[in-house]
């Protein structure tokens, strides 16, 4: 996460600095800062501590070292404060050509605006600060060009600025009238450069996953979406990180680039549903860790993707078979809304529409499942009382049969009888 590579930034410079803290001269015994040093190296800053660095700045305004250490405490006690920026600020101007501290104040502009609201980021100082942060990469990138996390945090930041600009420029906020202001132009001056970045950053570090992971979402996203090299840094980052939902959130996303989800080859239908199941699975699994709006807009994709299936419906009608997809797309799209309400509440109150549609499918299905078993039921009665009236049928003809039979006796009985009487008379 950025607090956590803020942190990993400060153990760093504080290794670098730890036995030069104390400049020449200063009333605050060496053993003190080496003490109060030793300790903030291992995560611990106590007010007496803050003290001892804030006098030794104070005794020592033209060593650089004194304001990077104070810089160093202030951003152990609050990351991306403006003290903390302050002195950073301070130690640079002492040390244009450290590339320590220009990394160190670049990271810490960087977090002075990661927690700020995108309103604030559209505003005239919000983009001031976005641009000064921006510059300040630059002059780190300068002083230390293999950085390849470096190169990572510049991409993130430069895209944040741009899409600054544009929420500005949108909303009306432009202060320039002439477009002259480097803040205020027509374009941002960090437009085009996150690309640039990531990919120097993919050259520097070939197994870094997440630079191939935020070049495939960038070029998804861009205005004239660029499927096939996104898929193929997807795909680059999915093999490198194989457990990180971001990766894979970045394949359906790339493979959703610049095609409607029912307009998605049965292939690569496929391919989106088990990328985007997968990322929503992990971003799960992550728990405190995730990106809630990151989970919540894959919950969203897959939800549209779904929603989007072939066959689903037909003339209006739920078709049979499909009530499970629609019930997955419901339970996505209510997932999207609660990690993200703010954007995705709207969203998942029109999915009422399909449960309705869902209901009606299931009632249409209860009912033909009822009248199968009526006409089931009646086809059986029906077979039962034709095998009765056979069964009467050939009772009756055997009845017939019988007395038939007996009449027959009795008329050959009767004929002999009269034959007897006749031969009598004859005698």
């Amino acid at each position: 996460s950025f607090c956590a590579k803020m942190r990993a930034l400060q153990v760093v410079f504080l290794s670098a600095f730890h036995t030069v803290v104390l400049a020449k001269g200063s009333r605050v015994s060496e053993e003190e800062m080496r003490a109060v040093s030793t300790a903030l190296q291992q995560g611990s800053l106590t007010d007496e501590a803050l003290t001892t660095f804030k006098h030794n700045a104070k005794e020592n305004p033209s060593d650089w070292r004194a304001h990077a250490m104070l810089g160093q405490a202030f951003m152990h006690q609050e990351p991306g404060s403006e003290h903390a920026v302050g002195a950073l600020r301070k130690a640079h101007s002492l040390s244009p050509s450290v590339a320590a501290v220009a990394k160190t104040l670049a990271a810490q502009l960087h977090a002075s605006v990661h927690k700020q609201s995108p309103a604030w980021h559209a505003s005239l100082f919000g983009r001031a600060r976005l641009v000064e942060a921006v510059e300040m990469y630059r002059a780190a990138l300068a002083l230390a060009p293999t950085d390849a996390e470096m190169y990572v945090q510049f991409g993130l930041l430069s895209q944040q600025s741009e899409a600054a600009t544009a929420v500005a420029q949108r909303n009306n906020h432009v202060a320039s009238d002439d477009g002259s202001d480097a803040i205020d132009g027509v374009q941002s001056p960090a437009a085009g450069l996150a690309v640039d970045a990531w990919v120097t950053a993919t050259t520097l570090e070939p197994k870094m996953a997440e630079a191939y992971t935020l070049l495939a979402t960038r070029l998804a996203s861009a205005a004239h979406g660029q499927r096939i090299p996104a898929i193929g840094y997807a795909r680059h980052a999915v093999k490198l990180a194989p457990t990180s939902a971001s990766s894979y959130d970045a394949l359906g996303a790339a493979l959703l680039s610049g095609v409607a989800p029912a307009n998605l080859t049965a292939a690569d239908r496929k391919r989106t549903m088990k990328a985007l199941r997968t990322a929503t699975e992990l971003y799960q699994a992550g728990k405190r860790d995730v990106d809630a709006s990151a989970a919540a807009a894959a919950h969203y994709k897959l939800s549209l993707v779904l929603s989007a299936e072939p066959g689903l419906e037909v003339d209006g009608m739920i078709q049979d078979g499909t009530s499970d997809i629609l019930a997955q797309a419901v339970h996505h799209v209510r997932a999207a809304a609660r990690l993200d309400p703010s954007t995705y509440s709207d969203a998942a109150k029109r999915v009422k529409g399909w449960e309705e549609a869902e209901r009606l499918n299931k009632e249409a299905d209860r009912r033909s499942r009822l009248d199968r078993e009526a006409m089931v039921h009646a086809m059986a009665a029906s077979s039962k009382q034709r095998q009765l009236e056979a069964e009467e049928d050939i009772a009756f003809e055997a009845e017939e049969a019988e007395l038939k039979l007996q009449e027959r006796e009795r008329a050959q009985r009767l004929r002999a009888r009269d034959k007897a009487h006749a031969n009598k008379e004859d005698l």
